[in-house]
């Protein structure tokens, strides 16, 4: 639940948010726990593991730069990404879905991978990651001026008790005022220590209205359904992919069989 729009943060907004380069680097650097390969690796490990006919289709392009002498790039923070991450960032965002609902305020997020845990693990991590970066943008502007006012609070605290200390000071070095430079003197130190404590308490009470200003601004992003491991994949069976493919051998087999007997039979006639 993204609890209702928000003015320049609708509900639209999230899948974006969930799509940015950031979170989705963040992600790919974790690590996870994944049952099916027996190791916990990073997720950019995983999604990036070569396999045979990747392998195949790859290793032309990979020779021809290794000829041409194209490096592969050097990341430099998130700022350049390398081969390998632009290729992670893709196949990321096609293992993610997410749908929305305006009326309801109620987003969906889904992740396909081959290991159900991974899924499960994927899901809730993202949503880890969008509630904080939903968090920063809608707060930044809160934290600013929290910033702000405490640094000034505490300037003025510094000058509040340095003004007490200037006026104890003189009391304690003129126990006994009989001219009128002293009594003016000390009320100059009265005022001053008067004015820095009603300042002083100024900002105390801007610095609260801060903090619950920043508590308001926090969002509320509520799970519904907590992500858990599915029991069955969601896509199609081994068992059926297999009786697929000999269904479409055996077709294509008596295809080219009886092409063959008619490409046969003309060549006698002739």
């Amino acid at each position: 639940n993204l609890g209702g729009a928000e003015p320049g943060l609708t509900v639209e907004a999230y899948p974006d948010i969930l799509a940015t380069r950031e979170i989705r680097l963040t992600l790919l650097r974790d690590t996870f726990a994944i049952p099916s390969e027996g190791a916990t690796l990073p997720l950019m490990d995983y999604v990036l593991r070569p396999t045979p006919i990747g392998y195949v289709v790859n290793a032309p392009r990979r020779w021809l730069r290794q000829l041409r002498g194209v490096p592969d790039g050097q990341g430099g923070g998130d700022a350049v990404l390398t081969r390998p991450q632009q290729a992670a960032l893709g196949l990321l965002g096609g293992l993610t879905r997410v749908t929305t609902n305006e009326e309801t305020g109620l987003m969906t997020l889904g992740m396909t991978t081959r290991d159900p845990y991974l899924s499960a693990a994927l899901v809730e991590r993202s949503l880890g990651l969008l509630a904080d970066r939903v968090r920063t943008i809608r707060t930044q502007k809160a934290r600013d001026t929290l910033a702000f006012v405490n640094e000034r609070f505490d300037q003025a605290e510094r000058e509040y008790r340095g003004a007490q200390s200037r006026l104890a000071a003189f009391d304690a070095r003129n126990r006994a005022i009989q001219t009128a430079s002293l009594r003016a003197q000390r009320d100059r130190l009265q005022q001053d220590l008067s004015f820095k404590r009603e300042y002083y308490n100024e900002l105390r009470t801007e610095v609260t209205r801060a903090e619950l200003e920043l508590q308001r601004s926090e969002p509320v992003i509520t799970v519904i359904e907590k992500p858990v491991v599915v029991l069955r994949p969601s896509g199609p069976s081994r068992r059926r992919s297999v009786l697929a493919s000999l269904v479409l051998g055996l077709v294509l087999g008596v295809g080219l069989a009886l092409g063959r007997e008619v490409v046969g039979g003309v060549s006698t006639e002739d």
